[in-house]
Parts: C-alpha cells; structure tokens; sequence
C-alpha cells in the first residue's frame, strides 16, 4: 500500500520526538535512598560506644619499631595514684593513676617513648593544640606551662609544674616539658680511652692506671732466707688518652646502635655540623637506629635550650617568642 508522502514524514518527525523526549523524562524521576528489594524505611542502627576501663588512663601507643616491641600500655608520668586499689573501689577524681604499674620512668630506653613519632600520644611540637571547647558551666583556656592540670574537666585535678626538675616522677635531672626529636645533622664517635703507656722502667700497668715495677728480694727470718717479689707502684696513674672513631653521620646512619647505646656498651660522642660536642643527655637512639635529640620547654640561663629548640623545629622569627609559642 502506498503512503501519502506528507503523511510519511509527519509519522517520521513524530517517532523521532518522541525518542528525543523519552530520557529528559527517565532523567526526571526521583532516587530511591535505600535498596530496591526493602519495602518499608527502616530507622538508623547507630551506637555510640564509650570505653572507660582502666586501659584508656594509659599515656603510651608505640607500634613496634626496630628492636622494640609494640608498647599499648603503661605510663611515662607518674603522679601517684587515686586512693583505693584498682578494680576494687578505685575511682578517677583527680587525674592521678588508675593503674598502679607500668611507670616507664626517664631511662635511655624510653627515650624514644617521649618522641610522638613513636609514641601515638605523646605531644607533637608541629601539632597546634587549642583548648577544649567550652560549656554552659566550664571555660577551658590555654594550659600553663607551669601550673598545668592533670585532668581539666576535673574540678578536684592537681595542677604541676612541667618546667621543674624530678616533677611527675621522674629523675633529678628531668623535666616533664621534654620532647625527642630526630636529628639529621649530627655525627657519631665511637670513643676508646686507655691509660697513657709507661716508661720502659716500669714492668706493667694496673687496670686503674697505676704503673708498676717488680723486684726479687732476699729476705731473711728466723727460719731461713727466701726470695720474694717485691712490687712497686707509682705515685698517681698515668693520664686517659682518649681516641675518635667517626661511625656515621646521622642523616644516613649506618648501623643500629639503640642497645649498646641504651646498655652502655660504647662511649658516644655527639657533634654538631660546626665540630663543636653536644652534650651526652642531649642525643641518644630510637629502636630504629635513628638519632633523637632532647628538647626541653625550659628557659635556662644561658639560652641554650631556646635556640636548640628554634634550631631543631625549624623556627621562624625571633627566638623568644617562638620558644613562648612552644611552651
């Protein structure tokens, strides 16, 4: 059958608006929010867990690093403990310690615990910590370096100065306001000393230093004579001569030193890229071999600690008011 021409192209122009039309309309429909195949809404399953067990008083997460196992406990600031025995009565009131153990006190081998690359919560020098938020009936402000709160949300907390020598527990020398961070610049010495050798009249030297000589005497009695040894010694020991031996600069170490280091295997010697000697409390080893460096958060007298701390963060402009800033 033959079809009019004009009635040809007007079914043509018709099919094709429709196909035009189609998606504007797919496109228009509305998302489901939940799966096809649920028929009826189904209300959120959410909880909001708290831990609160004795575990969560904890100051250390270390994973493990080098030649050290994972630390997930224990404390490194001891402030004594709540009253009561834990698990037995013990409740936390003023910031003081649920658990009463895994103290890890100030020694070499903790150093690195009061490093936060190590150590998940300690305090992070790059890290800018702002107080809590505030409630209808509490007002948190900036923390003081030397009257600083165990437990702010407390009203019964102590308060202790971070600045002060032996505070929270720790040794005569130490300050809680301690921070170790990596060293990339300094060069380590293997130091050797020995006794300076004696002059050849003299037989030997002692293990303290003490040059001596030995001489075959005859000596008489009531029974007979005899041949003894006689020993002599000198007078003061001979002078310590101490020698260098250069191990590897810190930015590429070469060998793992952490436990002859923290066993005191060797005698260390810490320089600065100037050649001048960094004190030996100041510099130790991670786990890991790397070099840290301590930092302490105290003004001394001589200005020392200020610009150790500018130097190893990286400050930036004047020294006084980043060291305030730190602190």
């Amino acid at each position: 059958m033959k079809m009019n021409p004009f009635f040809r192209q007007g079914l043509k122009s018709g099919l094709v608006a429709m196909f035009i039309a189609a998606p504007a309309t797919g496109w228009s429909a509305s998302v489901t929010d939940r799966p096809l195949f649920i028929d009826a809404a189904v209300d959120h399953n959410l909880m909001f867990v708290v831990d609160d067990s004795g575990s969560m008083d904890y100051e250390v997460i270390a994973p493990e690093v080098g030649v050290a196992s994972a630390f997930d406990s224990g404390y490194i600031f001891y402030p004594g403990d709540e009253s009561g025995s834990y698990g037995n009565g013990r409740q936390y009131k003023t910031g003081k310690r649920l658990v009463s153990n895994n103290f890890r006190n100030f020694e070499k081998r903790y150093y690195y615990l009061r490093s936060p690359g190590y150590n998940l919560q300690y305090y992070d020098p790059n890290v800018d910590y702002s107080p809590w938020p505030s409630t209808s009936s509490r007002t948190f402000t900036n923390a003081s370096i030397t009257n600083a709160e165990l437990d702010p949300g407390l009203t019964n907390t102590l308060s202790f100065d971070l600045t002060k020598k032996g505070e929270l527990g720790l040794g005569n020398d130490d300050v809680p306001a301690t921070v170790f961070v990596p060293n990339k610049t300094a060069e380590v010495f293997d130091v050797s000393a020995s006794y300076q050798a004696c002059a050849s009249e003299w037989d030997g030297i002692t293990n303290n230093g003490y040059c001596y000589k030995q001489d075959q005497v005859r000596v008489c009695g009531r029974w007979g004579c005899y041949w003894d040894t006689q020993t002599t010694y000198a007078n003061s020991p001979q002078p310590i001569l101490a020698s260098e031996t250069k191990l590897f600069s810190c930015l590429k170490p070469a060998s793992n030193e952490y436990d002859d280091w923290r066993n005191e295997n060797k005698t260390y010697l810490f320089k600065a890229p100037s050649g001048s000697q960094i004190p030996a409390r100041n510099m130790g080893f991670a786990p890991d071999g790397t070099c840290i460096q301590r930092l302490e958060l105290v003004a001394d007298a001589g200005g020392l600690n200020k610009t150790d701390v500018y130097a190893a963060l990286g400050g930036e402009g004047s020294v006084d008011d980043f060291f305030a800033d730190q602190q």
